[in-house]
């Protein structure tokens, strides 16, 4: 090993070696070290070989080159992480909607909108979220998205499962006849939807202030 490998990576095969020698049992682990042809990593699966009396002797091992299958597990748990980030930064979040079961499955970022904490949730406990005023216009879109293919792309109101808040989202979704389904986005829009209040009812108020004053009222722009 000393003379295939660098002495640290050569002492750690050799000390796995050893090990499994002594376990006398067969194992499998991986195995990384610098190559000609860089860092790869192995699969390995090794056990003690006995003799007659059974003494181990030596050690057997079979090793699978696993190099490209780790980067891409790698690179794909890389990529699930950066769209969690993504979903908490954005308060964005997917849905996938089983028509057959009348099951959600949320991604974690749509968990979090509703404050639920489990990942998956039946039909029936998402409706009861929903304030009153807006569960005829989102049957009404469910409806016209499968029976007519018409776009859903709906902004509604809900009470928070965890805390009562009250949310307000914006929601697209798709169907797919084939699979029954309906995919969709959904995004927090709470703080947009409390600011625009805010500047109407101001905007409300000059107005009001303007209407009623008998006095005239002039504006310097400094």
């Amino acid at each position: 090993d000393y003379a295939v490998f660098p002495a640290q990576e050569a002492k750690a095969v050799m000390d796995s070696d050893r090990k499994v020698m002594e376990s006398r049992q067969v194992k499998t682990y991986e195995e990384t070290v610098s190559t000609v042809n860089g860092i790869v990593t192995y699969l390995a699966t090794k056990g003690p070989v006995f003799d007659a009396n059974g003494k181990v002797t030596g050690l057997f091992g079979i090793s699978r080159d696993i190099t490209e299958r780790k980067k891409a597990i790698e690179a794909l748990s890389e990529s699930e992480a950066n769209l969690k980030k993504g979903e908490r930064i954005a308060k964005i979040g997917y849905w996938r909607l089983d028509l057959e079961k009348n099951i959600y499955y949320p991604s974690d970022g749509t968990a979090r909108i509703y404050g639920l904490d489990k990942r998956t949730f039946n039909q029936k406990e998402v409706a009861k979220l929903r304030l009153p005023e807006y569960i005829s216009i989102l049957d009404k879109a469910f409806s016209e998205l499968i029976g007519e293919g018409k776009p859903f792309d709906v902004e509604y109101k809900f009470r928070r499962f965890n805390d009562g808040e009250i949310i307000a989202v914006h929601s697209v979704a798709e169907y797919n006849k084939e699979m029954n389904s309906i995919f969709g986005i959904i995004q927090d829009i709470t703080a947009r939807v409390k600011a625009e209040k805010t500047i109407k009812e101001s905007e409300a108020k000059y107005r009001s202030l303007f209407e009623q004053a008998s006095d005239a009222i002039c504006i310097i722009d400094s």
